[in-house]
């Protein structure tokens, strides 16, 4: 459970990376990293209850199983945002564009 708090908390940290300075980029990717966030703690809760019932047989999986899903889902996600915002940081070295 720990290591899911972990993981949420960071990618609730580098969308609070995402800033206004570029504001097109912000504009795009502001809505998509808001949700990247919100499902990340709304996976810990339902990692919460899996780990609470491991044996138990949510369709064709086990809680160990769906546990491990959502560990999986959080690690994914988090490369997701630190590639968003590694995309960011690169654009404040493109030079000033003048049209559009």
């Amino acid at each position: 459970m720990r290591k899911a708090i972990n993981i949420a908390t960071e990618i609730e940290t580098l969308y609070n990376k995402l800033d206004l300075m570029e504001y097109e980029f912000f504009d795009a990717h502001h809505d998509n990293l808001r949700i990247q966030m919100d499902c990340s703690w709304q996976e810990v809760k339902e990692l919460e209850g899996c780990l609470d019932n491991l044996t138990k047989k949510y369709g064709d999986l086990t809680g160990k199983q769906c546990a491990d899903i959502c560990i999986d889902n959080l690690e994914k996600t988090l490369v997701y945002v630190k590639a968003v915002i590694q995309l960011q940081e690169q654009t404040r070295d493109l030079p000033t564009f003048i049209f559009g």
